[in-house]
């Protein structure tokens, strides 16, 4: 019944959120299609998972509620005041973003990823130090991990992988407008699998997967529809399908090397069958099915303290904590037991903890509204500015299942130095007098 009727809101939910955006790829879509999968897989069972509560069930519900207000706060506002900046949504002009020629571009990309690749070939020789060969780093990948879990790997340089994010962005700017691949895009997502590798992570692959595809859709979406830009698009699907294919590959083996074999107690027949699966396997399942139980366990106990909005700027009380004004915040949450022992509760578990019931109802609205803000703002002027931060929060929308992606530091920095750096570009633009054409046809 709770599947039947999840998936009867999801459906309701595309088609309002074409109407109200004009395309199939939209915030409530977006929103919609995470939470449906995330709760039908929970409600699937092929772990045998605690029922949800019927206040969880309120929570999740009411969180989205607030997140359809926040877009509908803009929608109507729109409406309302047809003189509004984020009034019109118009087709992508051809002079707009006009990098595809812009050389200092180019300069950025590869810079950017070189910088970045840097980074991660000095965490390997951190590793080489601690371990003194690659067979004996892939032999101690579990050590690994648990070390950096722990903050015991010493002597990386921080955040210096940061800049291979900025690098794919700009990457998929390039990709987006001009409809062809550039190299850079190889160079930076391999930095990235080198850098997470290391961490024996694999968040980072997602987190620039879901950046580049964002970047490279939201670029395209409104160009004329010729023989020309079908064709790129279908060449630019087969290579982003690729990329994932790819990085899926090296994930699984990330998911290889942290655990020689699943064992899972609690699962069922279908999903113990799967544990010799090299992509789908028992921990994928957990991963995206297991927050809402978590979330669930973590309403039933309301045992955690935190700081005011610990887990939302994590970063920033890491980097305070080192003054020693504050005790340093553990990285990871505390787990509960779904009956498997997890720790990631979906962003909600996160602002509740952070701000109360005020930050379950207030944080969606707040995201609702952003994202709406910078989705007009974007279709309407073409800026990149307004690009950055739709796809941040974008991104926040796409983790939202899991975590609060907030929490990590590649979010904040890498925004801030994309920021600073499109601000570079728009000042050489205006130095060389080159005119951007934002109005709408």
């Amino acid at each position: 019944m709770n599947t039947l009727l999840v998936f009867m809101v999801g459906i309701v939910s595309l088609f309002a959120g074409k109407y109200l955006f004009r395309f199939w790829f939209n915030p409530i879509s977006i929103y919609a299609v995470i939470w449906g999968t995330e709760l039908i897989l929970y409600e699937l069972r092929l772990i045998r998972y605690y029922d949800l509560s019927i206040y969880t069930w309120i929570i999740i519900l009411s969180a989205f509620v607030c997140f359809l207000v926040g877009l509908l706060t803009i929608y109507l506002g729109r409406k309302l005041n047809p003189s509004s900046v984020v009034a019109t949504v118009c087709s992508l002009n051809e002079s707009s973003f006009a990098f595809d020629k812009n050389r200092f571009l180019h300069v950025l990309i590869y810079g950017f990823a070189l910088i970045g690749i840097v980074g991660a070939i000095q965490h390997w020789s951190v590793l080489f130090n601690m371990f003194g060969s690659l067979p004996n780093i892939f032999l101690n990948a579990p050590t690994i991990y648990m070390m950096r879990v722990q903050g015991r790997i010493h002597g990386v340089v921080p955040y210096l992988c940061t800049f291979l994010y900025v690098s794919v962005f700009l990457s998929g700017v390039y990709t987006g407008k001009s409809g062809k691949w550039h190299p850079g895009t190889i160079l930076a997502f391999g930095g990235v699998i080198l850098e997470e590798l290391a961490n024996v992570a694999r968040a980072g692959m997602l987190f620039v997967f879901l950046e580049f595809f964002t970047v490279v859709l939201l670029c395209r979406i409104g160009q004329s529809k010729g023989s020309k830009v079908r064709a790129a698009n279908k060449k630019l699907v087969l290579a982003v399908s690729t990329l994932f294919i790819l990085l899926a590959c090296f994930a699984t083996m990330i998911k290889s090397a942290r655990t020689v074999m699943e064992r899972f107690k609690s699962a069922s027949r279908s999903l113990s069958k799967l544990d010799e699966n090299l992509v789908v396997s028992p921990t994928i399942y957990l991963y995206f099915s297991s927050p809402v139980g978590v979330l669930n366990k973590y309403f039933e106990k309301e045992e955690e303290n935190t700081m005011w909005g610990e887990n939302t700027f994590l970063p920033i009380y890491n980097f305070v904590s080192k003054t020693g004004v504050i005790k340093h915040p553990p990285f990871y949450q505390k787990g509960y037991f779904v009956p498997m022992w997890t720790n990631t509760g979906t962003y909600l578990r996160e602002v509740h903890a952070d701000f109360g019931y005020v930050g379950v109802f207030l944080v969606p609205y707040l995201l609702g509204l952003g994202i709406a803000f910078f989705w007009y703002r974007y279709f309407h002027f073409r800026q990149m500015y307004d690009l950055v931060f739709l796809v941040y929060f974008l991104l926040i929308l796409y983790f939202s299942f899991s975590v609060m992606i907030t929490r990590l530091g590649i979010w904040w920095i890498s925004m801030v130095i994309l920021l600073c750096v499109i601000h570079i570009i728009e000042r050489k633009k205006v130095t060389k007098g080159i005119s951007v054409d934002r109005s709408c046809p």
